[in-house]
């Protein structure tokens, strides 16, 4: 099913929600480093003895990290959408993508390459609290659920129509 050439204006509207979603995006990824990082000196200086504070700390960037993987990885999907389906038909944006070599792009890392592995870093600092190593195996396959779950949920936009002359 081919789909048809958006008008510029509709193109011009796609650039302004793109812009919008950058920004927004990047300051999320900055918000949750600083948070992450917050929440990781707070495990760090607290004493041996304070485990179930330890406990407590770790199961909240547990629930960090999780809000920060669903959100940006909405808004990236998102953000796939505008670029594959109105800013490819800009001519400029066009030369500009094809200007550099194709690889795995920034987003992606941003969206799937900081948050996941925060949320195994978060697992061994549960067992490491605890010393219980199935508690930190739970949350880590927990994790590896959610993960699984937000992939499949959101990966129906994926799906959408693709303008495969600008590709």
């Amino acid at each position: 099913m081919d789909q048809a050439v958006p008008q510029q204006e509709d193109i011009d509207k796609a650039w302004k929600y793109y812009e919008h979603a950058d920004n927004l995006y990047a300051s999320r990824v900055n918000f949750f480093l600083v948070a992450e990082s917050m929440v990781v000196v707070a495990y760090v200086t607290l004493q041996g003895e304070q485990w179930i504070l330890r406990l407590l700390i770790a199961v909240l960037g547990f629930v960090y990290t999780y809000i920060w993987f669903d959100v940006n990885l909405r808004l990236a999907k998102r953000m796939s959408f505008l670029d594959r389906n109105f800013l490819v038909h800009d001519k400029i944006y066009v030369q500009y993508m094809k200007y550099v070599p194709k690889n795995i792009p920034s987003r992606f890392f941003l969206t799937y390459g900081l948050p996941i592995p925060t949320g195994v870093f978060w697992s061994f600092l549960l067992y490491h609290a605890t010393c219980i190593w199935w508690l930190s195996a739970i949350f880590t396959l927990l994790w590896i659920l959610v993960v699984w779950l937000l992939w499949n949920c959101y990966r129906k936009h994926d799906a959408l129509p693709v303008n495969k002359e600008a590709a």
